[in-house]
Parts: C-alpha cells; sequence; structure tokens
C-alpha cells in the first residue's frame, strides 16, 4: 500500500496496532540518559512538548512536527545547550533542522552525558586512578506532510557508549534505535500526536574484564509509547500534555505564554505518576533580544524529585 494513498484516519489505526504490539515484551531499560531529552525550551514546560514542538529538537520529541518549523528565509533553525547537575554530571546537546519548502524537513542533534571526578576504588577504600565516562547519541529525523491536518516522521538514533576503569580496561557499547511519529491537526487551535520511542531496538555491550577478557551482552531499549496534546485558548498561550505509556502511565503537563517579541514564559510539571503524585516542576524563560527569532536565549529550571539534584539549563538558538 504506497502511502500518499492512505487516509488519516487508516494511519492512526496502523500507528495504534504498531504501539499496541510494541509495548509487549520490553526488557530493561538501556540508554536512560536519552530520558533527559533535547533543548531547553522542552524543560521549561516539564516535557510536555510533543505536540508542541516546532524548532530544531523536533528529530527528539516529535520528528512529524519538523514540519511544523517556520520556512521563513532559509528555514534553518539551530541551538546549542548545557546543562549542570548535581553528583559532577553534564548534559549537554546540539541540534539543527531545516524546512525550507515546507514540503520535507529533516533534524539532526547531538547528545552528551557524563560524569566528572568518579574514582575507582579497591575493595578497602584506595583509590588507584580516575574513571572515564561519556554517552553520546546521534538523531536524524524527518517529517513529511500526508495533508494540511496531517504529518508523519520518523527518527533514527545511534548510541555510543565508553567507560575506561584503570586496571580493567576500555568498556564501549553500541546501538540504534528506530522512532515513529503522527501528528493531526485536530482544529485550527489544537494539536494531538503518538509516537513510538525505540521500536526493536537495541545496545550491545562489550565489556573489558581484569582478566583481559571480552563480555558481551545485549539489552532491548525500552518501546514506549508518547501521547501528546496541545491547546491555545487565545493567542499567544500554549497548553499541553503528555502521557508516556509504560509499565505505568506518566504525564507531563506544561504552559507557554509568548508575552511580547521580547519574551516568552513556560512553565510545567514532569512525571506525575501513581508513586509520586506531584513530579518535578519547572519553569523557564526565552529573551530575543533584537525582538525577532534570529537569536534566542533559553533558561530553564528543574527541581528535583529523587534526590539527585535540581537542574539548571541554558541554550543559544538561531534561525534563519
Amino acid at each position: 500500500m504506497r502511502l500518499g494513498l492512505v487516509r488519516p484516519h487508516n494511519l492512526w489505526t496502523t500507528f495504534l496496532l504498531l504501539a499496541l504490539f510494541a509495548s509487549v515484551g520490553t526488557a530493561d531499560f538501556a540508554g536512560a540518559f536519552l530520558q533527559g531529552g533535547l533543548g531547553v525550551r522542552s524543560a521549561g514546560m516539564g516535557g510536555a512538548f510533543s505536540a508542541v514542538v516546532d524548532d530544531e529538537s523536533g528529530s527528539y520529541w516529535n520528528a512529524a512536527r519538523l514540519t511544523h518549523t517556520d520556512t521563513v528565509g532559509l528555514g534553518l533553525h539551530s541551538s546549542a545547550s548545557m546543562r549542570t547537575m548535581s553528583l559532577g554530571r553534564m548534559y549537554a546537546s546540539i541540534a539543527a533542522s531545516l524546512n525550507s519548502r515546507g514540503k520535507l524537513a529533516f533534524g539532526l542533534a547531538w547528545i552528551h552525558a557524563s560524569v566528572a571526578d568518579l574514582k575507582a576504588r579497591r575493595e578497602l577504600g584506595e583509590l588507584y586512578g580516575d574513571i572515564v565516562n561519556y554517552e553520546n547519541a546521534f538523531l536524524l529525523g524527518f517529517g513529511i506532510p500526508i495533508n494540511k491536518q496531517t504529518s508523519i516522521g520518523a527518527g533514527i538514533k545511534i548510541l555510543r557508549s565508553f567507560i575506561d576503569i584503570p586496571e580493567t580496561g576500555a568498556s564501549k557499547s553500541t546501538g540504534r534505535g528506530l522512532d515513529l511519529y503522527l501528528n493531526h491537526t485536530l482544529t485550527q487551535n489544537t494539536e494531538i500526536s503518538i509516537g513510538i520511542k525505540d521500536l526493536s531496538s537495541h545496545i550491545r555491550w562489550m565489556v573489558k574484564s581484569g582478566s583481559d577478557k571480552t563480555k558481551e551482552s545485549t539489552n532491548s531499549l525500552r518501546t514506549q509509547i508518547i501521547l501528546g496534546a496541545s491547546h491555545r485558548p487565545v493567542a499567544g498561550l500554549v497548553i499541553a500534555a503528555d502521557c508516556q505509556v509504560d509499565d505505568m502511565p506518566v504525564v507531563s503537563l506544561g504552559a507557554e505564554w509568548n508575552i511580547n517579541p521580547m519574551l516568552t514564559v513556560r512553565s510545567g510539571m514532569g512525571q506525575i505518576d501513581s508513586d509520586n503524585k506531584l513530579g518535578s516542576v519547572a519553569f523557564g524563560f526565552t529573551l530575543r533580544p533584537m525582538r525577532v527569532d534570529t537569536v534566542q536565549l533559553h533558561y530553564a529550571y528543574v527541581s528535583d524529585n529523587i534526590g539527585a539534584g535540581d537542574r539548571t539549563m541554558v541554550s543559544l538558538g538561531t534561525r534563519f
């Protein structure tokens, strides 16, 4: 069946069936660092972003909405972000998207995570060296409009991890992931979306042991279903919700208010589930020093709900 001949309601049926089968037989949660997301704007909304995203972070949040990035000028968006966290953790990203004609949009991103100042200790606590570690994800996304109301997208991720322990050797992993997305405009002010993340995806580890032997193991990436919705009750204001369907549903809520050409503010609450009713509280803002979208400074703060420290994030974005 050719994609161009599929009607929108049949597309929704297909995605829901895929979501049903994808939710069966998931394994341990490898690649968990990707839960940190991409971009600072989304963090300020508590992660309720899959039916809102209209910038370069679409390759992570919803590749179908890469077609919703503006096509003014070159249609090129880019950003670089940095997050500071407790326990020496660092999380950084670079992302870009291109939507020059509005028919086929592309997105690229790199996510890097690491922990500094990790020390190797012997059984009695004696220090004997530094542990080097990092994780990288490379994302490629593309979106295609089916008609004026519906667009589809796909994201491919390549994962790389590395850890070097003194006197043991370097261990590393490689992996891949596939994401599928569908976005639909219900009304002029309301959007809904569905995403299936890490469909038939895995990470393969090659672990060095003290005897200079290498052990191999494979972990499946846990398949997740993301349902999103957004609504614009008045001009300049959007409210949104995401629901992650897994072992138990996890909900994120957020809002964004474009006050004027210079300032946008946002707030949200993420990771709301049956065990933690309140989740983490987030807020943020965007400044446009020139009162246009050419240069944007994003800031977000996210509280901690698991005792690992609050997060502060900054990002610089451009649009051409």
